[in-house]
């Protein structure tokens, strides 16, 4: 991920409430079965010295609590940025994709999946090589 991570509460006519998830991340690349930490806001290649030059798949993970006095809001993760696409999961349910590296984007959680305490939250991270005619 490239640029910051907030989930925000409102309510259609209230000002927006924040808590950032920016900080320790745990990171996966590719295959690897190793987990490390990463820290959001940034991207692999400058969190790791060997993944300085890696393209292809990652996934960061880490859980989150909703604030009680948010359960009556619809909550929102905004994202800075991150690489060049992105598939979120919500306690194991995928709930919104973005494709297009360093644009910000906004996916709403659907509150049947929130949980009180410990929501799993997954972002799944492509970024191609500049061989990859996919992209």
């Amino acid at each position: 991920m490239n640029q910051g991570l907030i989930a925000t509460a409102f309510r259609k006519t209230d000002d927006r409430e924040h808590i950032s998830l920016d900080g320790a991340w745990s990171f996966r690349i590719g295959q690897e079965e190793r987990w490390r930490t990463a820290n959001v806001p940034n991207p692999w290649q400058a969190e790791v010295s060997e993944l300085r030059q890696a393209s292809g798949t990652a996934v960061y993970h880490r859980s989150f609590t909703v604030p009680a006095s948010w359960r009556d809001r619809q909550i929102a993760l905004r994202f800075g940025a991150v690489s060049y696409f992105a598939e979120v999961s919500l306690n194991g349910e995928i709930i919104g994709e973005h494709e297009g590296g360093y644009l910000p984007f906004e996916i709403v959680l659907p509150a049947h999946l929130l949980l009180q305490e410990n929501n799993a939250l997954d972002v799944f991270v492509t970024l191609p090589d500049g061989d990859d005619e996919n992209y």
